[in-house]
């Protein structure tokens, strides 16, 4: 697991490095055993959250809270403007 984002950093360099070194090595093998398609999916317990966080880290404040958000929470198939303004209150927060 990982700590809570609004409290800390959630994962160390080391480990952050570690499980996209992980990731890599999953496609790497994915590809020598020849696979020509690799789909990529969640579940969808608070990784939407998570995936906003990372986009915001990775653009370096270069773009809103809101906009890495972009209605990533839903029930159904309708957008929960409330789940939605919590996350960016959390990728704001974090």
């Amino acid at each position: 697991g990982t700590r809570n984002a609004c409290q800390c950093a959630a994962m160390t360099l080391e480990e952050t490095n570690g499980c996209m070194q992980e990731g890599k090595d999953a496609v790497r093998s994915c590809h020598f055993q020849g696979c020509q398609l690799l789909v990529f999916g969640e579940v969808g317990i608070g990784n939407t959250t998570t995936s906003s966080l990372l986009l915001a880290a990775i653009m370096g404040g270069s773009c809103s809270a809101a906009s890495v958000c972009d209605g990533g929470a839903t029930l159904g198939r309708a957008v929960d403007e409330a789940a939605v303004q919590k996350k960016i209150d959390i990728v704001e927060k974090a």
